[in-house]
């Protein structure tokens, strides 16, 4: 092997694209040829390898690949997988969409939806109106209407709407101070406290 090129372990894995250890394991297996020079006084040694026997490893390695892609992969019996295995994902089906059945007032009546649509308004500003009591209003019910869980349903005579003005800030206003009186007139009077009493008395009597 004198005359042959010989490298180290470093260019070796440089050339074959691989690490040391794998280089360490070629050698081992016999893939390529190398020779252990040993180091006096040490137990370690020196590799050197044949750099003949390095490029055959790596054509051979090259064309492993290149006709590992270029072939096709067989189908064998362990590969293929059977019709049962084979997971076919569909849509779900479309969700069906409850429709509620419309809300009808008794003739000559209307409901809070048709008002507001009359109007112009939200339905729960026609609700608040005839809560406050800006609009007369009516609870009535209706036997179809008990599937969906809301048996009383607010309605209002259409003949109300003729020449109604909705409330303005000025009659909320009112209503409001008509409420305070109301709480103020149920609210119990405010007794005084007995040293109140005391100063009163001793006021009266000319005391200090």
């Amino acid at each position: 092997m004198d005359n042959y090129e010989m490298i180290s372990t470093r260019e070796a894995a440089e050339r074959l694209g691989v690490s040391r250890q794998r280089v360490d394991q070629l050698i081992a297996l016999g893939a390529i040829e190398a020779i252990k020079i040993p180091i006096p006084g040490s137990k370690r040694h020196h590799v050197h390898i044949d750099a003949a026997s390095v490029e055959e490893r790596r054509k051979a390695a090259k064309a492993q690949r290149v006709g590992k892609s270029a072939a096709p992969k067989p189908i064998t019996k362990r590969t293929a997988k059977p019709a049962a295995d084979r997971v076919v994902v569909a849509d779900p089906p479309p969700k069906r969409k409850r429709r509620r059945r419309a809300r009808t007032a008794p003739a000559g009546y209307l409901t809070c939806v048709q008002v507001g649509k009359r109007l112009n308004v939200n339905p729960g500003t026609v609700r608040s109106w005839i809560d406050h009591g800006f609009l007369p209003g009516f609870k009535w019910t209706d036997e179809s209407h008990r599937q969906y869980g809301q048996a009383e349903i607010t309605i209002v005579k259409a003949s109300d709407l003729d020449g109604f003005t909705p409330p303005t800030r000025a009659d909320w206003a009112r209503l409001r101070r008509e409420q305070a009186l109301k709480r103020a007139a149920k609210a119990p009077a405010a007794q005084p406290s007995e040293s109140t009493r005391r100063g009163f008395w001793a006021r009266l009597l000319g005391r200090s």
